[in-house]
């Protein structure tokens, strides 16, 4: 059984989450399709995170959460996830994507809007990349770490730590 998902949007001042039980994979891609579709096309200043959650049906807050920012133009995206599991290996950290091999020509993202802060380069990817991330995060329905891409270990504002892990679910640093 695939489990609640949920997106969080911002629409200038105003956030709407939309949460849905999909009954079969292909309506996860197309609801994973519509909640990336919200992010491209806007103005460099208005560059909002897409929230993935994964919850139980009567949770109240996420397992996991896996935070997507994307590019203006729908080029470029940075992952973060965090899971609120056992406080053990992979849950004690918090999750940047890693790009081990940055062509300097990844835009600048967000990835703190209170101050500015911005991802670096070696965090930003194709978002050819990072969409079946996002789709096998919503379709496995476990909430772990996906696999599919590199990991570091970083901060909500995007400062990254020094370990590297691979992209198999589970592994810690």
């Amino acid at each position: 059984m695939i489990p609640v998902i949920a997106f969080t949007a911002w629409e200038g001042p105003r956030r709407e989450t939309v949460r849905r039980i999909p009954s079969s994979s292909e309506e996860v891609k197309d609801f994973v399709d519509e909640a990336l579709g919200c992010f491209t096309n806007r103005y460099p200043s208005q560059r909002q995170p897409a929230f993935f959650y994964r919850r139980e049906p009567e949770g109240r807050f996420p397992y996991a959460c896996l935070r997507a920012t994307i590019d203006h133009t729908g080029s470029y995206a940075a992952l973060l996830w965090y899971g609120t599991g056992p406080k053990d290996g992979i849950h004690d950290r918090l999750w940047l994507s890693d790009n081990l091999e940055p062509t300097g020509d990844e835009p600048e993202l967000i990835a703190d809007d209170h101050t500015g802060a911005v991802y670096a380069p070696s965090s930003v990817l194709p978002l050819a990349q990072i969409v079946p991330v996002i789709h096998q995060f919503c379709l496995d329905g476990t909430g772990e770490r996906p696999a599919g891409i590199n990991w570091v270990t970083g901060e909500f504002n995007g400062y990254r730590h020094g370990s590297r892990t691979g992209g198999e679910p589970g592994q810690g640093a």
